[in-house]
């Protein structure tokens, strides 16, 4: 089974494209004729969403049709994976190519407003796939990897082995091939090996600042002997202290490059506000406490100039956070790591306070898109506000000036002497 996922504008073309003549309705959250008004007024209440529709197509391999309770099934899965339960949609199948398969369209907007959150919509979409592969018994269809695995070139070719057959000598092309192919196989295990012994494999976050400035290489988990020295792990015990860098217990923090000069900076202080301790088992980290408490609200990492807030994310403390990120000079955009809620709140913090920022949870990064279209149209309406004020006042202005002049015409045609006709009797 194969899939494939679009966003769209419309629906009213997309629907006259999958409702053709010939075509069989599968499944659907209303009545087909209905589907239209009914995401019509759905769509009324997200004016500011421009991409509103979705198009699936998922297709089965020419030996293997599937009947329409078969493809209601498949449907109801895809929905359950792609968390579309909630969203008004159609399954329609076609019968027009050699290969069964079927359409979904659908409105991303849900009844309450919100949006369907179409973040690594095509990844989730080939999971879902096998889901359905799994759950029904069907045949696997090779993904892209597996495909070019079973037909990567061979080092040797047919000819090659012939003439190694016959007069037992192998090509010069042939053996750089095989050195290549080892080689390569080589490099791969020993990366490998080499992340599982530190612990490290998919569980990394590096910030790549080679494009600012080539000389500095700052990666989590890594220590730079010098500016554009080589880096080396640190000792999985010196990071105890740091909280565990995977998407559920992400500690929010602020990614920033690294300092360039040779003398350390210092920690910052927010005009004294903070106190600093050396924190304990984290090298090159330092405990920052508001003064007369006993437990710290942030760590600053002196080497890679990230700062943690290790507190509850409050409003307070986010705040905090970005005063602290323009102490310390960071440069825009500001690479916000952590939950969901804080992500949120330091969204709206940097659009109020009008700095760019990098967040990787979806809801924030709408968040900002909605917070700017909303400044934007708002400035729109008070210039054109604005401009109709101008208008009217020049107007008036104008007409004063034409009431003056009519008025000093008036002056002067009554203070002109009458000439008068006298008639001779």
């Amino acid at each position: 089974m194969k899939g494939r996922i679009i966003s769209g504008r419309g629906l009213s073309g997309l629907s006259r494209y999958v409702n053709k003549p010939d075509a069989e309705h599968v499944d659907g959250s209303c009545h087909h004729r209905d589907f239209l008004r009914t995401c019509a007024g759905i769509r009324s209440q997200r004016p500011d969403v421009r991409q509103a529709s979705i198009h699936i197509s998922i297709s089965m391999p020419p030996d293997q049709p599937l009947t329409p309770d078969q493809w209601r099934a498949a449907g109801q899965i895809l929905m359950r994976e792609m968390q579309m339960q909630d969203l008004e949609y159609q399954i329609v199948r076609h019968h027009d190519t050699g290969h069964d398969h079927c359409h979904l369209i659908a409105c991303k907007i849900r009844a309450d407003g919100s949006l369907w959150n179409d973040s690594h919509s095509a990844r989730r979409l080939h999971r879902a796939c096998e889901k359905i592969e799994q759950e029904m018994n069907l045949q696997h269809t090779l993904t892209v990897k597996e495909h070019r695995d079973q037909n990567r070139p061979k080092p040797m070719s047919d000819g090659a082995l012939r003439q190694f057959q016959r007069t037992g000598a192998v090509p010069d092309k042939t053996k750089e091939a095989i050195q290549r192919r080892i080689k390569n196989e080589r490099e791969r295990a020993d990366r490998t090996a080499h992340q599982k012994a530190n612990g490290t494999a998919g569980a990394v976050i590096s910030v790549d600042l080679r494009e600012k400035n080539p000389a500095v290489h700052s990666n989590v988990g890594t220590e730079n002997k010098g500016a554009g020295g080589s880096a080396e792990p640190i000792n999985n015990k010196q990071n105890q202290g740091v909280a565990d860098m995977t998407d559920e217990n992400r500690t929010p923090c602020f990614f920033a490059p690294r300092r360039t000069n040779r003398t350390r900076p210092l920690p910052p202080t927010l005009n004294n506000k903070l106190e600093n301790r050396a924190a304990d088992k984290v090298k090159n980290g330092f405990d920052l406490f508001w003064r007369g408490r006993d437990q710290p609200t942030f760590r600053w990492h002196s080497d890679s100039g990230e700062i943690q807030l290790l507190a509850k994310p409050t409003r307070k403390n986010v705040e905090a956070l970005f005063d602290l990120a323009r102490e310390q000079q960071m440069p825009e955009p500001l690479e916000v790591h952590g939950s969901k809620d804080f992500q949120i709140m330091a969204a709206r913090e940097a659009f109020a306070r009008g700095l760019k920022i990098d967040v990787e949870n979806w809801e924030a990064r709408q968040l900002i898109k909605n917070l700017t279209a909303e400044k934007f149209a708002t400035d729109a309406a008070n210039a054109a506000g604005a401009a109709e004020s101008a208008k009217k006042d020049e107007q008036k202005r104008l007409k004063k000036i034409i009431d003056e002049q009519d008025r000093e015409k008036a002056a002067q045609k009554s203070n002109r002497p009458q000439m008068r006709m006298w008639k001779e009797t």
